[in-house]
């Protein structure tokens, strides 16, 4: 009898220690150097059409010559890390002010009377190589993150809540994010590092948590 008991006890220990360590969550960050998923995008409806894998990621409007030129930032995280059945519980996306910004006025990362913008979900495909003003990707406003004004030159964006993109990139085609100024209205702009700035510790993170 006791030893039925001991054999009992050992398989309730042995099934609450697995069911347990099912749930156990892990944490995984994301901040790739060089990351060839990644676009920054400048153009408009006259012809201007550029596309550079540069140092920065921006959301912006402003004018080049007296044309107004729009300024939008691709990029996308590998995920394959993350199993396929784990449900994602947080994600948070952290974007870093560049400190030598390359357009808007060449000194303020952030500014303008209204720099609020929206991080969205790309819905169709992304080959960031020829990606280009006239060809961008499709994305959706479902679950966009909008983020408000500032004026606060070199303002960071850390831990933003991108849970509900990040679960749907997870679940079903990871095309990435689009940062792009809410109204686009010219001489406004946000300027980020991207994953080729000089300071690894301000290229573009993401740090998802799963079980």
């Amino acid at each position: 009898m006791k030893t039925l008991l001991s054999a009992v006890l050992f398989l309730a220990i042995f099934f609450f220690s697995c069911k347990k360590n099912s749930h156990t969550p892990h944490t995984v960050t994301l901040q790739p150097s060089n990351n060839n998923d990644e676009r920054h995008i400048l153009g408009n409806n006259n012809g201007y059409d550029q596309s550079t894998h540069a140092t920065e990621l921006d959301a912006a409007a402003w004018t080049v010559n007296g044309n107004i030129v729009y300024v939008r930032g691709l990029f996308r995280f590998d995920l394959s890390s993350i199993p396929a059945n784990a449900t994602v519980t947080s994600a948070k996306l952290s974007l870093y002010s560049n400190p030598t910004p390359l357009n808007g006025d060449l000194v303020h990362a952030n500014s303008g009377p209204d720099n609020s913008m929206y991080i969205q979900r790309i819905v169709s495909s992304l080959t960031p190589s020829t990606t280009n003003w006239t060809n961008q990707p499709s994305t959706t406003t479902s679950d966009q993150v909008l983020i408000a004004h500032t004026s606060q030159s070199l303002l960071d964006l850390t831990d933003v809540d991108v849970k509900n993109l990040v679960v749907t990139m997870q679940s079903s085609s990871n095309y990435g994010f689009m940062i792009r100024l809410q109204n686009e209205s010219i001489y406004n702009i946000r300027d980020f590092c991207s994953s080729t700035y000089s300071d690894a510790s301000k290229h573009p993170k993401l740090v998802v948590t799963y079980q």
